[in-house]
Formats: structure tokens, sequence, C-alpha cells
């Protein structure tokens, strides 16, 4: 992977056009931008050279780039090449004014995006496609020995074409030979994260990565995440409600692990994974599902086991040009929009629908006012006679 060293900012500028901002996180940012010689579009993700009292690389931003370095396929976003931005021809000038950015080839699209767009029909051709494209790019990821520890929906680009590239190994690690060796407990978006890591265990293996894809295999299925938990308690109430919990008699040593019982007690059963997805029933697919989402990781299918499953050799054959993708991009940015817009049409009615509330009573207490006042009513009794005794009825 080649480095570029650019001067100042001024360079830079003459040699991208920056297009937009796509993406925005603790990282930096993610640019989209033109190369003004070869008129090629580019994502330029900026890598801050200091934060805080730290100066020079991020980790993460060195794992990405370790683990970019030893992949060669098709379906992982390549790394071009990385360029370091300083001040002046001498070297690097004040922190806050160096940076680096990671070059990749701009796409346009993410899984996010995709299947939150209404508007994109989804088929069984097109799901198999991107299903298989992603399991083919994590096998060849475990076959160095690494674990990608952050597949979402939102990390799994796709061109316009349909090819699927894995991207952001920011989390990535390889794996120690040693199965006794603890890795850190905090990685993999929530929504993604497995039972293991979420009841505690700190020497996982590549299996985390399978139950990501299941969880984005799902969200095909639904159209929305399969266990959007608020909290990691949250996660598990919604997994082991629909899985059942688990004990040493289904999965071996599990009620040793040190969160299980915090974040197992209470948990009532609910709908199982087949009732959730009812409307597949006799469908190969939720087999698949249920293979990818076994909650005991010894018992989970590894990426290659899922690459043969019957489902993927069935009729309709995977198809990359089956579903038909907008010329905008549909990514997390653009759902993120989406959902703000949503979000400002809501507040915009409800402050509509006051303010008609409050001209209503306005008007209401303004018609008031302009009545006369009620005249006060006389007091009015009558006086009879009946058989001898004088009845008086008042009427008031």
């Amino acid at each position: 992977m080649p480095s570029v060293v650019i001067h100042n900012v001024r360079e830079l500028r003459e040699r991208y056009e920056k297009v937009l901002v796509v993406g925005e996180g603790a990282y930096g940012r993610v640019l989209k931008a033109t190369e003004r010689i070869t008129k090629e579009i580019v994502a330029l993700k900026s890598i801050p050279l200091c934060s805080g009292d730290k100066e020079g690389f991020p980790i993460s931003t060195i794992r990405e780039i370790n683990q970019l370095k030893t992949f060669n396929h098709n379906n992982v976003l390549s790394l071009r090449y990385l360029l370091l931005v300083s001040d002046t021809k001498e070297g690097w000038a004040t922190c806050s004014r160096s940076e680096a950015y990671l070059v990749f080839d701009y796409v346009p699209h993410d899984l996010t995006g995709i299947i939150s767009d209404p508007g994109i029909l989804m088929n069984e051709a097109s799901i198999k496609s991107y299903m298989q494209q992603l399991l083919t790019a994590v096998v060849h990821v475990h076959s160095f020995g690494s674990m990608h520890c952050d597949i979402k929906s939102s990390n799994v680009l796709v061109k316009y074409d349909g090819t699927v590239k894995l991207a952001d190994f920011g989390l990535a690690r390889f794996k120690n030979p040693n199965p006794n060796v603890t890795y850190c407990n905090n990685v993999v978006t929530r929504w993604y994260r497995p039972p293991e890591l979420l009841l505690g265990d700190n020497k996982y293996n590549e299996k985390i990565d399978v139950w990501a894809v299941g969880c984005i295999l799902a969200e095909f299925m639904d159209r929305r995440p399969i266990y959007p938990g608020s909290d990691e308690k949250d996660m598990c109430a919604r997994i082991f409600s629909m899985m059942g919990v688990p004990t040493n008699s289904t999965w071996n040593n599990v009620e040793g692990l040190k969160l299980y019982r915090v974040m197992t007690s209470g948990i009532a059963k609910g709908p199982s994974l087949r009732d959730h997805f009812a409307s597949f029933r006799g469908f190969v697919v939720v087999d698949l599902l249920e293979a990818l989402l076994q909650i005991d990781p010894n018992k989970r299918i590894s990426a290659e086991q899922a690459l043969r499953h019957p489902w993927f050799s069935q009729a309709p054959e995977p198809s990359k040009s089956a579903l038909k993708l907008p010329t905008e991009s549909r990514n997390e940015s653009w759902v993120k929009k989406q959902f703000a817009e949503q979000e400002k049409r809501r507040m915009q009615s409800h402050q509509q629908q006051m303010l008609r509330n409050g001209n209503r009573k306005r008007s209401i207490d303004t018609l008031n006012a302009s009545q006369p006042p009620p005249k006060k009513q006389q007091k009015i009794t009558n006086t009879v006679r009946y058989n001898g005794h004088t009845i008086t009825n008042t009427i008031h």
C-alpha cells in the first residue's frame, strides 16, 4: 500500500475536489471527493492525529491498515493509499493542523440504506447474492485468522452493479492461536452483538462475525433489525425471550460467564424465531437463519459452512443484477437524513396542531366575551291550594 505525503491543505485541494461529507463519527469524517486528474470518485476517511493530549495515529487506524494490507479479495474494500497532510515541507506542523486520510474507492450504497428504503423492492435472488458475497468476504477474512468484530449492515457496502464490499476494519484483530488468550469484550455494534459477548465472554472467536451475518439476514427478511436493544440487558431480553435462556445443559459452562446472572434474570419466554418469521414457514432460509443465530457459539455454523447451505443452491439463483438500485446513494447517512426530516415534519405537524388548538380556544373565548352576560334568573313561586293544603312550587 503506497503512502503519499501532501505538505499542506492547499495541495490537498489541488489534488481533490470535495463533493460532500458522507459520514461522520468518533474516527473523523468520510468525504466523497473527485481526483482532479483521473476524475475518479474516491472516499477520503479523515484521521485526526491528535485527540486530547494524545498524538499520532489512533490504534484503530493502525489496526485497520494492518488488516487491509493482509486481504486481497473482490468483496473486501481495499485501501488505495494513505495520505499524510502536514503544513510545511520541513515536517509535521502543530497537531491541530496535521491529519491523515485513508483513500478508498467510493461505494455509494450500504445495506442499511437499501433495506430501509421502502421504494426498493427486495427479491430473493438479490438477497441471496448479497448474503453469498458477504459470507465469501467473511470466509476470506477468517482464512487469515482475523476477526472483523464489527460486521453490521452499514459496514456492508454495495456498488451500483450489486457487488458487495465488506468495510471498516477498525475493530478487527488477528486471533491468537492460544485459546486461553483474552480479548477486549467491547466489540461489535450493540444490535449485532452475540450472546457470548453480552454475557461477558472475553475468550471469543470468529463466530462473533457469523452471528452478525445472521442478524443481517434477519434484517433482510424483516426489513428492520431483529434485536434493536436499547442496552445490553435489553439485548439479552430480546434474544433469550426468542431463543430461550441458556443453561449449562444447553451451552457448556455458560452459567460461569461473569454477567450470566445479571443478564438472564427475569426474562419471560416469547415467540420463537420460527414464530417470528411465520410467514417464511417451510422456507429453507429459516433453517440457515437458525444455524447462524445459534446462541451457543460452539454450535453456531462457520461462514464456510453457511456458504454450502442448500438455500444458496435452490432456485432462484443468486443474482447481482436482480435488484435495480437508485442512482442516489442509499446508505446510513441517507437513513439518518430521512429520519431527521421525518422528525422535523412530525414536530411541525405537532406545532401546527397546537397552534390550531390554541386558535380554536381563543376563538371560543372571544365569542364568549362578545356575548352579553346572561340575565339573572328570577325566582318564581307558585302557591296552590289542594284538598285544604297549601303547596308551594318554587322555580329558579
